[in-house]
């Protein structure tokens, strides 16, 4: 992020907090791993809606396939009851926040049994608040950026839709 856009980010400003502290208000950005294998907490519920409806933005990442989507869905439901998750287009503004990303799909690294969909939630503003990247790991992407681990274009999209993602969060 520092080296694509010039943001002064230090490496403290990544941090792992869990759900239920009150730490998470701190960050503006925050990025869940596995969704589909958590079952939130009355007090994660709570945190998680406080957390978007004071600003904040989160991506659930790295997870995939029928059973892991449904339990994602379910805590989403839980904690937005009144708001519709939608299926994200190559025409969300998303997409143009910083970088000019003609598709929003960005192919899975590893094989996750079927195509890579991203979804969203907005916030009270009408702004996407939460994305949710179905059937893909873009983080894995980012972890391994410097590494030939993954070809390169679709590790440089999921840096580019990250560094959009990050920044559309403290724009909107």
């Amino acid at each position: 992020m520092k080296e694509a856009t010039g943001i002064h980010l230090e490496h403290s400003s990544y941090r792992i907090v869990p759900m239920s502290s009150t730490e998470i208000f701190d960050y503006p950005f925050g990025y869940i791993s596995e969704p589909g294998m958590m079952w939130l907490t009355e007090e994660e519920v709570r945190n998680f809606r406080e957390y978007v409806d004071r600003g904040g933005f989160v991506m659930l990442d790295d997870f995939g396939g029928t059973q892991q989507f449904a339990i994602m869905q379910q805590n989403m439901e839980r904690v937005f009851p009144d708001r519709e998750m939608v299926r994200l287009d190559d025409t969300h503004n998303v997409l143009r926040t910083f970088y000019n990303i003609n598709s929003i799909y960005v192919e899975s690294p590893y094989d996750v049994g079927g195509p890579a969909v991203f979804y969203g939630i907005k916030n009270e503003n009408g702004d996407l608040s939460v994305i949710i990247c179905f059937n893909n790991d873009i983080g894995d992407f980012w972890e391994w950026i410097d590494q030939p681990q993954y070809a390169l274009k679709p590790s440089a999209e999921a840096l580019k839709l990250g560094i959009n993602f990050v920044l559309y969060s403290m724009t909107h």
